[in-house]
């Protein structure tokens, strides 16, 4: 700055440093005074290094940093003895001898600069400064909610965003809760909620530096707490009727629902509870006939109470509803269930639903029509309770107890039941080579499919291809490889091509329903231990390795998912060796197990099925030789031999396990080659004997046995 000649300015650098009863002052162009008395001097042996004169600047600094002229400072001891004040021109305030003798003294004072600088290093400039924002609204009793922006901060020494900001006492409002507080670059956001009692005011902010703080207050405005919003709709029902009545508002609340609770239900003396968290009224046992008031409190997290009422009239007694039929009959594993349930009584549109227990896995209830059923695929005993409600909340239950049963082999009738079928090889057309005594009606059925002569020599393979439920006439042709299906849902013919009876390959034909979805898929085990299956439900093949050479493939549905697992019975495996080797096709895991022998003397045949029930095959083998059968059950791993058929001459009977009495369970049975079945009936033991066949006939119940 620069002076005009004629004018005298005198520049005053007032410092009032407390040292002790010690005051100095100091004024431009005049040298240092003493106020008491002078200084004592320097011990030579101690002398004070004189301050080199800093540059001039032409902007007034403090300690390398701007300084506003007229400002307060404070100065450090060690500040004031290694060097003396500047004026904004460049000359020295009392140069050199500002620091003499203070070395030692009390802490340092606080100064008055008009421009100039401090070179010393412990100077500390202004304070830094909290902004606070405009005055934000809460509501007593809320949650925090997102952050919201507080104030800004700076600092003419620290970059904004390094300042530390907190919250401290010293605001006038009461009962506000700040956390999370955030500087995002000087921006300073917090969460603040309001207690149930809070009151409005302020809320004080400090803002540091590391040497100074500044502090701020934010308005807070406070807004009282409202209690609980819920409300009912009126509502009827008929007595000894069942109903729940919705809020028609709410719950809801600024803050929290702590609960909702029966504060009164009039003359009304059913059964009624109120969901705590829901505000849900469930009304059971509707009594007595009339118009009864309800009320329910809401209380909220202040103790803030709603009380709501409504109307709930109860109307003359219900009609009796009668849910029918009486039973359902069993279902089929792989087979589609249909039964409409119907009802008498009620009044209007008839809502139907499944009160307790559980459908089969795959059957389903339609709420409009009462249409039961679907395709279960799993069997087992499942028990539910039907309920048909009418328009005016009046109920009728009936509880049901159905079984899916296994699809037996050889049902050709559908009833769920093994029929005694043979196959003449030797037929050749117009006589029929498939005879079947229906299971249903004891009639024969007679039919002309294939040819087991030569050049055909045709081998079958029943099963239900076209998913009805009922055993399809059906031949493999393995010299050209070709499957011939005669579906029993049209009567229309199916040829697929699949497999070779051929040289070098020679495989074995293994339908079964491999994809679970209640058709039986075509299937051959190739000798060298690969299986090559078409899948029903989408077309695709399914080719894998399991097994090797003089295996017998045993495809059954072992671990109970409604699909047919891939396994071998290895003939030459002596104990402790397995013989039994499975693919489950739940977990595609392998389960090796010995039973049985296959070598000799034992030439044991394996015939797996599920003769315990429980949806499973049983590793089961038939000792001819003995005439015993040595059944393994999966149902618990223990063992059940009986004897049942002659595998020795002049006998030479063969095993035909199936379901015949249609219980779930497969019957022990042999065809005696000269013509003659031998059932043992699961269902209380007693013998099924029926001529049926010739010498040279095959039973067909004995497919899939080797």
């Amino acid at each position: 700055m620069k002076y005009p000649a004629n004018r005298s300015y005198v520049l005053w650098l007032c410092l009032l440093l407390t040292l002790g009863a010690l005051t100095i002052q100091a004024r431009y162009g005049v040298p240092l005074r003493w106020v008491q008395q002078p200084a004592p001097p320097v011990p030579a042996s101690a002398p004070v290094a004189q301050p080199t004169h800093p540059a001039r600047s032409a902007k007034p600094v403090l300690a390398a940093a701007p300084v506003q002229s007229g400002g307060t400072y404070n100065i450090t001891p060690s500040v004031i003895a290694g060097g003396g004040a500047r004026s904004s021109g460049g000359s020295n305030v009392a140069e050199g001898t500002l620091g003499q003798g203070l070395t030692g003294q009390s802490s340092g004072g606080t100064y008055a600069l008009e421009g100039g600088f401090w070179p010393g290093a412990g100077v500390q400039g202004q304070a830094p400064t909290f902004i606070p924002a405009a005055a934000l609204s809460r509501q007593q009793g809320s949650p925090a909610g997102a952050a919201v922006t507080v104030g800004t901060v700076s600092d003419q020494q620290v970059p904004a965003g390094n300042l530390t900001v907190t919250q401290i006492a010293g605001g006038t409002a009461t009962g506000i809760n700040v956390t999370n507080i955030v500087n995002t670059n000087g921006t300073i956001t917090a969460q603040i909620s309001a207690a149930c009692g809070a009151t409005a005011g302020t809320i004080r902010f400090q803002v540091s530096n590391g040497s100074l703080t500044g502090t701020g207050d934010l308005p807070i405005n406070v807004t009282a707490n409202t209690p609980p919003t819920l409300t009912y709709a009126n509502a009827s029902v008929n007595t000894g009727g069942v109903t729940t009545v919705n809020p028609a508002t709410g719950p809801s609340d600024n803050g929290t629902l702590n609960s909702i609770a029966l504060q009164s239900q009039g003359t009304y003396t059913g059964t009624i509870s109120v969901n705590n968290a829901t505000g849900v009224v469930s009304i059971s046992n509707a009594a007595p006939v009339g118009t009864h008031t309800i009320t329910t409190r809401a209380t909220d997290n202040c103790g803030a109470l709603t009380d709501t009422s409504f109307m709930l009239t109860i109307n003359a007694g219900c009609p009796a509803i009668t849910v029918n039929p009486v039973t359902l009959s069993s279902g089929t594993a792989g087979v589609v269930y249909q039964q409409m349930l119907t009802q008498t009584g009620g009044v209007g549109q008839i809502n139907w639903s499944i009160s307790a227990g559980n459908l089969p896995p795959g059957w389903s209830l339609n709420a409009a029509t009462g249409q039961l059923g679907g395709l279960a695929v799993i069997i087992g005993v499942y028990n539910f309770t039907a309920r048909a409600t009418d328009t005016n909340s009046c109920q009728g239950t009936r509880t049901y107890t159905v079984q899916i049963k296994p699809k037996a082999k050889a049902d050709f009738d559908g009833d769920g039941k093994t029929d005694l079928s043979i196959f003449s090889p030797t037929a050749a057309p117009p006589f029929p080579n498939w005879s079947v005594i229906n299971s249903g009606n004891n009639a024969t059925v007679t039919q002309q499919w294939g040819a087991g002569y030569a050049p055909y020599f045709d081998d079958i393979v029943p099963g239900d291809y076209d998913g009805d439920g009922k055993a399809d006439h059906a031949i493999w042709r393995g010299a050209d490889s070709l499957w011939y299906i005669r579906r029993s849902s049209d009567g229309q013919p199916f040829v697929q091509l699949w497999g070779a009876n051929y040289a070098p390959y020679f495989d074995i034909p293994t339908p079964g329903d491999y994809d679970g979805d209640g058709k039986t898929d075509i299937g051959v085990f190739r000798r060298s231990g690969t299986w090559f299956v078409r899948r029903s439900s989408d077309g695709q093949n399914m080719i894998v390795t399991h097994g090797q050479q003089d295996d017998i493939p045993v495809p059954a549905d072992y671990d109970g998912d409604g699909k047919t697992d891939l396994a071998i019975f290895r003939p030459g495996a002596i104990a402790p060796a397995p013989n039994w080797i499975i693919l489950n096709s739940s977990t595609n895991t392998i389960t090796s197990i010995q039973w049985g022998a296959g070598y000799a003397p034992y030439f044991d045949t394996p015939v797996p099925a599920d003769y315990d029930g429980d949806g499973k095959a049983d590793l089961a083998i038939w000792r001819g030789a003995d005439s015993i059968w040595y059944i393994r059950k999966s149902s618990d791993g223990q063992a059940i031999l009986q004897f049942w058929g002659a595998n020795y001459a002049p006998y030479f009977d063969i095993p035909t396990p199936g379901d015949y009495d249609g219980d779930g369970k497969a019957d022990i049975a042999v065809w005696r080659r000269s013509g003659t079945w031998f059932v043992k009936r699961s269902t209380d033991g007693s013998f099924l004997i029926q001529n049926q066949g010739q010498s040279g006939d095959v039973p067909v119940p004995a497919f899939g046995v080797r």
